[in-house]
């Protein structure tokens, strides 16, 4: 598994989530429960984009053929989790 320029940028941009998710949900009153669990869906997501080549790799088996899943459609599902649910959690606490 080699470093790649993707996956720095996703640790730095999981840094920059994790405070923004500690100063904004916690801002508008959100639960610690609430904060908790948008920080483990993004660090899943971050899971998600930095071992997408093994996870790839560990295959469906339909009648016995091994089909990989592609390496960049999970990188893509985990900046999913790793941006859209803090994002929406942001939104659905937003008190106008």
């Amino acid at each position: 598994m080699a470093i790649t320029k993707d996956k720095i940028l996703a640790v730095v941009v999981f840094a920059a989530i994790a405070v923004a998710i500690v100063m904004v949900l916690d801002a508008a009153a959100v639960p610690a429960l609430g904060v908790f669990m948008s920080l483990i869906v993004s660090l899943f997501g971050l899971m998600l984009i930095w071992f997408a080549e093994p996870l790839g790799e560990v295959a469906c088996f339909s009648r016995g053929v091994p089909r990989p899943s592609p390496a960049p459609l999970i990188a893509v599902f985990g900046w999913i989790f790793m941006i859209g649910y803090p994002v929406l959690m942001a939104i659905a606490t937003k008190s106008v």
